[in-house]
């Protein structure tokens, strides 16, 4: 990966788990793509994670070893303060009109959370 001239802003996460086995790793942002038993997951997570650090020009890497644990690393280039509030003052955010949305979701505390943060 080659990073564009500028300033980059990078997050690590790392855990202490069992880590991830090399012939398993080349498919970690695949999507649906998971280990887990049927029903106890549907392997989206780090596929949506990629697609939105790249929709913002950034780029997400993992290092792991088994016993070990694993690292992720999300970098993403830095945007100056006043080119971000200018943006945000340009836009016209558009404002309903009663209409209805449906929202479902199969985790009851995801769907309190939104419940709570719409005034559903």
């Amino acid at each position: 990966m080659f990073l564009s001239r500028g300033e980059w802003s990078s997050i690590s996460v790392s855990d202490s788990g069992v880590g991830i086995p090399k012939q398993t790793s080349t498919h970690i942002f695949e999507p649906f793509y998971t280990t887990k038993q049927r029903c106890k997951g549907t392997g989206l997570g780090l596929f949506q994670v990629q697609g939105i650090v790249e929709q913002h020009g950034g780029f997400i890497s993992a290092e792991s070893e088994v016993g070990r644990g694993s690292t992720f690393t999300v970098c993403l280039e830095r945007v100056q303060d006043d080119a971000v509030s200018q943006d945000i003052t340009k836009r016209d955010v558009p404002v309903g009109s009663g209409e209805t949305i449906l929202m479902v979701e199969d985790q009851d505390v995801v769907l309190l959370v939104v419940k709570r943060c719409c005034y559903i």
